[in-house]
């Protein structure tokens, strides 16, 4: 409305086929929401400094607290909000602040309620992260420009390079788009800022200071202005882009790529302002020549290029990523999971286990899958336990006949412990995009363990003396064999945790943390402890084992009759397990 048609369909399109938006909005994230606040915040501030319609303050002050709260850089907009109340000082009522400021008091009545809670701990940190060294370089700058790219920043492949990928094969024909766009932009804002400079017309003057001839310039130039809302409405656009970049430019804490999700569309608006106003201009100066005609037409055909060739960017990079033509990142660090296959592998798991009628599931995770993994498990019908898989494995009791076993990818030490100390049938492998598959299997607990006389109060209890090393992909390990004397349910934010501190004749110390959603008594634990220098065990040995446990719990805040959800856990004190003996360890011969 404020800029014409043609440019809020132009800015609309370039918005919607720009590749940094579409990727920020394909998953859930706080500041992924920061766009559709941003927009509202803006025509807030357009009522008020444009429309000059009052009410508007009322509107903005809880949009700018909701700003912040989604990710600390919507505080960068309190710049072109301050340019607003510049601006219009007369459209601001003292009701309508007190009315925005009730509404900012109700959204922020939880988080002051959690700060009252942890005594500001928040603030405190907020304050002294600001005592850093701070340097000024191009980072800023280069995160900004990376919104015109074509293609998502990756962390992978920056440009794309598989020749597998759908992307790898236009990028050729688009590799030019983010320069073009970036010149569009700074000619744009230099247009822009010209507009808002220039009074285009006589240098006017304010007749109540014609005595002094200069301030009566300066004042006559700012009734103007303010009376123009056109060139208020984009010193309003040039204050949103600008003035946080440049505060982004000088920073003591490390910033990244998201942290300039709050400058969208503003960079999207501005190049079709400059299309609209070549649009514009086209079409007053030569309504009825051939020449004019031609240029205004030409404008519109290259707004339609660059709109083309987002959307093909796009699509293709979405395209990718739907199919798996991807990496999900170094192998071993399986750093990106889409949510459709974790929900197809438990999905599988929970139906192989309906259809053979096991009681039990048992899932290994590892920190890219452990979140994921262990809120799906909570959907599923069978009852289930996820263990990270890194130091241990869970197997199912032997009185309980077999179970269904989920070993995530990139899990090797998982894949051999199952095949050594278990009769393991591998089912399928539920694939997952862009890295390697699942593995489901059926797993026969071995019935062959005896059981040693040795406990760890009523938690443990040892099978299978002496401890066993054991090599898998060209590490060494220690493996005990224990069997669970109690049982803990599962339930949100739940998880159970026993900490192994080993000690060897050699002076050698090691800790492995097993940490588990639910126990069920007779459940087998497999305790892998890595060697120190990854040295191969001598033929005789012994080593010196304790045990501590532990336990999180969701952390539900109480004020008054109300009881908040919060992201935080209780963790209840490392306790030291007495042995059957009333000792803090066991001593444990080990079989090289």
């Amino acid at each position: 409305r404020a800029y014409g048609r043609f440019t809020g369909t132009i800015a609309a399109l370039l918005y919607a086929t720009a590749s940094l938006a579409v990727s920020y909005s394909r998953y859930m994230w706080n500041q992924n929401l920061l766009p559709i606040v941003v927009v509202l915040f803006m025509i807030t501030l357009f009522w008020g400094v444009v429309d000059r319609r009052k009410g508007w303050i009322a509107f903005a002050i809880p949009l700018l607290g909701l700003l912040v709260q989604l990710h600390a850089t919507g505080i960068l907009m309190a710049a072109p909000f301050a340019v607003a109340l510049f601006l219009a000082p007369r459209t601001i009522r003292i009701r309508d602040i007190l009315i925005g400021l009730l509404a900012l008091l109700i959204i922020y009545a939880p988080y002051l309620v959690w700060e009252y809670s942890v005594k500001f701990a928040d603030i405190h940190i907020l304050l002294n992260s600001m005592h850093g060294k701070a340097i000024i370089d191009d980072k800023a700058w280069n995160f900004y420009i990376t919104f015109l790219s074509p293609y998502p920043f990756n962390y992978n492949a920056y440009p794309p390079t598989s020749k597998l990928t759908l992307l790898s094969r236009v990028y050729p024909y688009i590799s030019s788009l983010q320069p073009i766009l970036l010149i569009l932009l700074i000619v744009s804002a230099i247009v822009a800022l010209m507009v808002v400079l220039y009074p285009f017309g006589p240098w006017p003057t304010d007749r109540r200071w014609l005595s002094i001839p200069v301030l009566g310039r300066i004042m006559g130039y700012w009734t103007q202005f303010r009376n123009n809302p056109y060139r208020c409405g984009l010193l309003l656009l040039l204050v949103w882009q600008v003035i946080p970049l440049l505060y982004l430019s000088r920073h003591s804490l490390a910033i990244y790529a998201h942290y300039f999700i709050v400058f969208m569309p503003g960079q999207f608006i501005l190049i079709a302002f400059l299309f609209g106003r070549l649009f514009k201009w086209f079409n007053a100066h030569g309504k009825w020549e051939v020449f004019p005609q031609v240029l205004r037409y030409l404008t519109f055909g290259v707004a339609l290029v660059l709109i083309l060739a987002q959307f093909v960017g796009t699509s293709a990079d979405v395209l990718d990523y739907v199919h798996g033509r991807y990496s999900d990142g170094a192998v071993g660090n399986n750093l990106y999971n889409s949510l459709q296959p974790l929900q197809n592998a438990v999905n599988q798991a929970d139906q192989l286990a309906q259809s053979h009628h096991f009681s039990r599931v048992y899932m290994s995770t590892n920190w890219p899958t452990q979140s994921s993994l262990r809120y799906l498990s909570a959907q599923m019908r069978t009852p289930s336990t996820v263990f990270e898989d890194t130091p241990c494995l869970v197997l199912p009791n032997p009185a309980d006949g077999p179970a269904v076993m989920l070993v995530g990818p990139y899990s090797p030490l998982t894949d051999a412990l199952l095949t050594h100390y278990a009769n393991a049938t591998l089912v399928s492998e539920p694939p997952r995009n862009g890295g390697a598959p699942f593995k489901l299997y059926i797993v026969y607990p071995s019935t062959q363990q005896s059981v040693v006389g040795s406990t760890f109060g009523s938690d443990l209890q040892q099978l299978s003396t002496p401890a066993q090393a054991f090599s898998s992909n060209g590490s060494n390990y220690l493996v005990t064999h224990w069997s669970m004397m109690r049982s803990a349910p599962a339930g949100y934010d739940k998880i159970y945790g026993y900490n192994f501190k080993e000690s060897s004749s050699a002076k050698q110390h090691t800790s492995t943390l097993c940490v588990l959603t639910s126990m069920r008594v007779g459940d087998q634990l497999l305790v892998a402890s890595r060697q120190p220098g990854n040295k191969p065990f001598p033929s005789s040995s012994v080593i010196t084992m304790g045990v501590q446990s532990y336990a999180e719990n969701p952390y539900y805040l109480k004020a008054g009759p109300l009881t908040f959800e919060t992201y935080r856990v209780v963790t209840s004190p490392w306790t030291l397990i007495r042995t059957s003996q009333g000792a803090y360890s066991l001593t444990i011969h080990v079989r090289a």
